[in-house]
C-alpha cells in the first residue's frame, strides 16, 4: 500500500517509516544536515564516521548509529559503505532515546532494518506495518549502546592538539611535546580535556586510538598491524585494552560483524 494520506479511511493512510538504500566509495561525506523524522542508520557493509553535538562515533559494519530527530549531524565513510537508512516518525519514535548513540544490532534487528529498506515506506493504515513497526522500536528500544564516542574538546587549543594525535595515532609523544604550539601549557591542556570532554588526556587518547582500531579491523587489518598503528608497544597490550573497552577481543568483534550484505 502506498504511503499517501487518504482521509475517511477508518485508519488514515499516512507514512510512519521510511527508509533508503545507498552505496558510498571510500572517502564520501555527507556534510552537516537534520532531519525532521528520526534515523538509524546502519553499515551492512564499511565503517562510518559520525559527527554529531561535540561528539564522534565510529559506527562499525552491522552497528547502528541512533540519531534523534532534529540532531545536525554528519557522516564520512571509510572503505566502500552499504549504507541503510530507516527514518522513523517522531509519535513513532517517542520512547527512543532522545540523545545519539552507537548501537549494537542483533541477527534479529538487521533483519528488521533491512526488511523495512527493502519495503521502502510502512503505512499507518495498514495492520501489517504498524505491528511491524512497533516490534522494530522495542528492538530499538533494547539495543545495547557501545562505548565508541569521542567527545571532542571545543577550545581550539585542545583542538589543535586532539588533530595531531589523531593525524598519528602510533606516535606515543607525551602531552608536554604535543603541547609545543598549541598556545597553552600541558597543565592548562588537561584541565581543557577534563572540563569539555570528561576525559583526562590519557583516556581521551585511548578513545581515539580505539576509534582508529575498529576503522582498521574493518578494513581487514590484522590485529598486530592494528596494535602497532595505534601506538600499543605489542599485540597483547592492544587486546587487553580493546577488551576492557568493548567487553571482548578484537577477533570476536570483528566475527559478531561478519554478516552477508
Amino acid at each position: 500500500m502506498p504511503c499517501i494520506r487518504q482521509s475517511g479511511a477508518a485508519v488514515e493512510s499516512a507514512p510512519i517509516v521510511r527508509s533508503l538504500g545507498l552505496r558510498f566509495a571510500s572517502g564520501h561525506r555527507i556534510d552537516d544536515h537534520g532531519h525532521t523524522w528520526a534515523q538509524v542508520v546502519f553499515a551492512a557493509r564499511g565503517v562510518m564516521s559520525v559527527e554529531a553535538m561535540g561528539k564522534q562515533w565510529v559506527v562499525p559494519p552491522s552497528r547502528s548509529v541512533w540519531m534523534p530527530a532534529g540532531v545536525p549531524h554528519s557522516i564520512e565513510v571509510v572503505g566502500e559503505t552499504w549504507m541503510r537508512t530507516v527514518y522513523l516518525r517522531p509519535d513513532i519514535a517517542a520512547a527512543l532515546p532522545d540523545a545519539v548513540r552507537v548501537i549494537d544490532v542483533s541477527p534479529l534487528l538487521r533483519e528488521l532494518l533491512l526488511e523495512v529498506v527493502r519495503m521502502g515506506c510502512m503505512d499507518e493504515a495498514d495492520d501489517v506495518h504498524r505491528n511491524f513497526a512497533g516490534v522494530l522500536v522495542a528492538q530499538l528500544a533494547r539495543a545495547p549502546e557501545l562505548e565508541l564516542a569521542l567527545p571532542m574538546p571545543a577550545d581550539p587549543r585542545a583542538r589543535r592538539v586532539a588533530s595531531r594525535v589523531r593525524d598519528d595515532h602510533a606516535a606515543d609523544a607525551p602531552l608536554a611535546a604535543l603541547a609545543r604550539g598549541a598556545g597553552a601549557s600541558p597543565r592548562t591542556l588537561e584541565r581543557i580535556f577534563l572540563k569539555e570532554t570528561g576525559l583526562t588526556f590519557g583516556r581521551w587518547r585511548q578513545q581515539a586510538r580505539l576509534q582508529h582500531a575498529v576503522c582498521l579491523l574493518a578494513q581487514g587489518a590484522s590485529v598486530t598491524t592494528v596494535s602497532f598503528e595505534c601506538g600499543y608497544d605489542s599485540p597483547s597490550a592492544f587486546v587487553t585494552m580493546f577488551k576492557r573497552s568493548l567487553g571482548t577481543t578484537p577477533g570476536r568483534y570483528m566475527r559478531s560483524a561478519d554478516f552477508s550484505p
